[in-house]
């Protein structure tokens, strides 16, 4: 099993962030609890990260978010358990990660240009996949923002996969974009999809064995 960190970045988790997602301050007690449960059960943290150059094309589409090199691309501090030798940041430059470097390592993010972590076009998903391989994870669970954009777009990846999708519920966020794009039809889609809801209490007495 691991956890999946979708995104959980300054500029969509602060309220001065360029791209907020609106109540994200909310669910950060529970990402902090997620996290701290993962540290002391040696569950492996994997996830993502924007990383836009400041002339990227999403910017049409969004507000400029997540720069490189800006403090809005950072992540927020409860989301890092472990120190900087034991956290491996995975560039979009479409190479292969390092294994050698990766193993042994309890936090390892994988920066993303687009929004679907799965885009072809960047070289992640065969990075994510070798790391899934691995760890012979068969069971994801889901934290971070914004829902009803990057998160289901995960979600979608890995069921589309076979990987079983447990979505902790306090500790994912959406953005309300339309009617039709928001965060009840980001859960309605996973309720499509068959994932496991589960709340950030119950995570933790799971991985405790209770």
């Amino acid at each position: 099993m691991i956890v999946y960190d979708t995104d959980t970045q300054k500029d969509f988790m602060n309220v001065d962030g360029a791209l907020y997602v609106d109540g994200a301050e909310t669910i950060v007690g529970a990402i902090s609890k997620v996290m701290e449960t993962a540290h002391k059960n040696d569950i492996l943290v994997i996830g993502s990260v924007d990383a836009h150059p400041i002339d990227d094309k999403e910017f049409e589409t969004f507000p400029p978010h997540c720069v490189v090199d800006t403090e809005g691309q950072e992540k927020i501090p409860e989301t890092l358990i472990h120190n900087d030798s034991f956290i491996y940041t995975v560039p979009n430059t479409g190479n292969g990660l390092d294994m050698y470097v990766a193993d042994g390592c309890g936090q390892i993010y994988f920066e993303k240009q687009t929004y679907n972590i799965w885009d072809k076009a960047l070289g992640q998903p065969d990075n994510l996949q070798t790391i899934l391989r691995s760890a012979d994870v068969k069971d994801v669970y889901m934290i971070g923002v914004a829902s009803n954009v990057c998160v289901i777009a995960a979600i979608e990846g890995f069921v589309e996969r076979k990987y079983k999708v447990h979505v902790i519920t306090d500790a994912i966020k959406g953005l309300t974009i339309s009617e039709d794009n928001n965060e009840d039809t980001a859960t309605d889609r996973m309720i499509e999809l068959g994932v496991d809801f589960i709340t950030s209490d119950e995570f933790e007495i799971f991985c405790k064995g209770e």
